[in-house]
């Protein structure tokens, strides 16, 4: 921690002190491809956040400080045989310890938080043109158990492939040495700080909700749903705005 203190300085005399530039290069491995079927994510969807993210470190010219690489396309390169047969072994001795411990508190937290992380907009979509005033709470009962049913495959399906990059020992064999951070802030790693407490992330599954204090959040759609009392369809971008007012005159100020 100390070496890791002494190599990062901060140059306010060429650059804005907003930032600080270490003497070793941040490396960011996007695991948007390798995740993406899990999310429903196409792949002009991952190629143009990842082409996003390159030209923002472009245009703040810290190429050399920040580097952005792909878990699939890069650390995996050349690796792509052994991923595929670790991962079809890894599937296989997973699925009988999942069924056996599915209402673990363990593998209860993974499906939960994978339900914040899948595509929905298919259910989404179909819920809403199905509910009525009569049916709310029938409607919502049958999302709420699709949503769980496939938030526990894609749950196994991720948990797989976490296990199979462990099980390679993916990035230090690719990055020898390197000290590992995460945006998913666990006991025992390093974590990039998230400067707004409140903030949680939602990848491809986040809507907004704002709440009677006039705060924003990310939320699922599902947790949105729950706590909400409007929904808001915004027709120039097509995203749903959701909004726990006490009131209609307060439901529509957004």
């Amino acid at each position: 921690m100390n070496k890791l203190k002494s190599n990062i300085k901060l140059l306010s005399d060429d650059f804005d002190p907003w930032y600080v530039l270490p003497s070793f290069p941040f490396i960011i491995i996007s695991d948007g491809l390798i995740y993406s079927d899990l999310c429903d994510v196409d792949a002009f969807e991952y190629k143009s956040y990842s082409q996003r993210a390159k030209q923002i470190i472009d245009k703040m010219g810290i190429q050399d400080n920040i580097k952005y690489v792909d878990m699939m396309n890069d650390v995996l390169s050349d690796k792509q045989d052994e991923y595929d047969q670790t991962l079809q072994q890894v599937q296989h001795e997973l699925e009988d310890w999942w069924k056996n411990n599915k209402s673990s508190s363990r593998i209860q937290y993974l499906i939960n938080n994978m339900s914040g992380n899948i595509n929905t907009n298919d259910i989404d979509y179909s819920v809403l043109r199905s509910m009525t005033q009569e049916n709310v709470k029938s409607v919502f009962e049958g999302y709420s158990e699709t949503l769980q049913r496939r938030a526990s495959q894609k749950a196994f399906e991720f948990t797989s492939k976490l296990v199979t990059l462990r099980v390679m020992d993916a990035v230090l064999q690719k990055y020898e040495g390197c000290i590992r951070a995460t945006v998913h802030p666990k006991p025992g790693q390093f974590g990039i700080h998230l400067v707004n407490s409140n903030s949680r992330i939602f990848p491809w599954q986040g809507v907004i909700l704002k709440n009677n204090s006039n705060e924003f959040h990310t939320t699922s759609t599902q947790e949105a749903w729950k706590e909400a009392k409007y929904e808001v369809f915004e027709k120039e971008s097509g995203d749903f705005l959701y909004y726990s007012a006490n009131n209609i005159q307060d439901g529509i100020n957004l």
